[in-house]
């Protein structure tokens, strides 16, 4: 009968552990080993390479490597996902979303002129301002320039396709597809399936 071999399992050094830890966050072997607290003093570069070599080959200190890596990867991995619930957020907030939410309208008196007799001349103009962009969410705006003239330039996602993409997850759109089909064809095709269901 075969003989069953049972290892304890080695708990790292203070050391080893924070050697693991300087890797995880992207040092070298050689630097993780100096700032781990190894006494490198009297040692040159090479000589440190293979002592860090030796310890990262320890068993015990690649498995908790290999266990951090691991998790490092997995929580990279979580948090590029997005969720089709998110999605769906998204394009309601682009679909819902109203230009006033960023600019407000004022119809203003304006001096354009004055008549001969020296009184003034007005005009009623629109005025359009930008509303305080730090207090409101920004993330629907595709565009936004000061132009040349100093007029302001807004763009924001647009809704239509929001509403169409929308629409189109939710089912309320039927694609209609057009066919003109040979009654030749129909023909040839039934007499095929006959011969083949023999």
């Amino acid at each position: 009968m075969g003989e069953v071999v049972v290892r304890k399992k080695e708990n790292l050094t203070v050391k080893e552990e924070l050697f693991v830890q300087e890797l995880i966050n992207g040092s070298s072997q050689r630097q993780a080993y100096k700032d781990a607290g190894y006494k490198t003093d009297t040692m040159d570069d090479e000589l440190i390479d293979k002592k860090a070599s030796e310890v990262f080959n320890r068993a015990h200190v690649k498995e908790r490597y290999d266990a951090y890596r691991n998790r490092v990867i997995k929580e990279a991995e979580d948090d590029c996902i997005i969720t089709a619930k998110e999605v769906l957020q998204e394009l309601k907030s682009i679909a819902m979303d109203d230009i006033n939410n960023y600019v407000s309208y004022q119809t203003v008196l304006i001096k354009v002129g004055e008549t001969k007799d020296g009184e003034c001349i007005y005009e009623q103009r629109t005025v359009v301002q930008l509303n305080d962009l730090e207090n409101i969410d920004t993330k629907n705006i595709k565009e936004l320039k000061v132009l040349k003239d100093g007029r302001i330039f807004l763009k924001l996602y647009p809704r239509d396709d929001a509403l169409e993409k929308l629409g189109r997850h939710l089912k309320l759109f039927v694609d209609r597809i057009e066919a003109t089909v040979d009654s030749e064809l129909i023909v040839r095709l039934e007499g095929d399936l006959e011969e083949w269901s023999h």
